[in-house]
């Protein structure tokens, strides 16, 4: 999750790009850009299908399969509340080998990429939290957030708004998880941003009345334009 251009598109994209043919790549832009969440899980074979989900128990019901990333045009007349956006690639990272505790047999891992929020035209995307959380067997919530706009008032109320939620929502063990992803944060910078929001995702947290000891909390800096393949790899391998 994240606001409008903040950087989660391209965050999966470094994640998982290697697995994905070009034409399939998320692209998010105002040239191409879809206003479905996008649901990446694994498959033996990228394919990406437009699937008819209204919530993460049901199954999905597939309608459509397409050949390239389809241009949000092409998308306009399907319900962001009931469809989505699904790439399966020959990723195993995303297979949960000891399964997810919940299903018996679950052993699919998704990351979906939600719409982001202050766009302007997105009825999901500036919906509340609790909505835009999906799901009830969350592994983790993956907040992103470019440097920029890390002391930005509007990121910090959503921030505070989404750790709400995330102290209320059902996580699998006993702690609640948050991936923090900073974007296009300067190398020379990164210790100090990753240390400054740390301490503000921390005190928010606090102020919820949590316990901070029962946060699993990661914060993680990048400028992908600027990594060099080895720096790009150890960052995937910490995510």
């Amino acid at each position: 999750i994240g606001e409008f251009s903040a950087g989660k598109t391209r965050f999966l994209r470094e994640l998982l790009g290697s697995c994905i043919p070009v034409s399939l790549l998320p692209i998010s832009s105002l040239e191409r850009q879809t206003r479905l969440p996008l649901e990446i899980t694994y498959g033996p074979e990228a394919e990406l299908q437009l699937v008819e989900r209204p919530h993460d128990g049901a199954p999905g019901v597939p309608l459509a399969r397409y050949e390239h990333f389809p241009q949000r045009a092409e998308l306009l007349s399907f319900d962001p509340m009931r469809h989505r956006l699904r790439l399966a690639v020959p990723e195993t990272r995303l297979i949960l080998r000891k399964g997810d505790g919940y299903g018996e047999g679950t052993r699919r891992l998704a990351l979906i990429d939600m719409p982001g929020w202050n766009s302007g035209d997105d009825e999901l995307a500036e919906s509340n939290a609790n909505t835009l959380l999906t799901g009830h067997w969350n592994l983790a919530l993956g907040y992103v957030c470019q440097a920029s706009r890390l002391d930005g008032e509007w990121n910090q109320e959503r921030l505070i708004e989404f750790l709400e939620a995330l102290a209320g929502a059902d996580f699998i063990g006993d702690r609640c998880s948050l991936l923090f992803i900073i974007t296009q944060c300067p190398a020379k910078d990164r210790s100090r941003l990753e240390s400054a929001a740390r301490v503000r995702v921390l005190e928010a947290w606090s102020e919820l009345g949590e316990d901070p000891e029962a946060l699993d909390l990661l914060v993680l800096g990048a400028d992908f334009s600027a990594m060099p393949m080895p720096e790009l790899q150890r960052f995937r391998d910490n995510c």
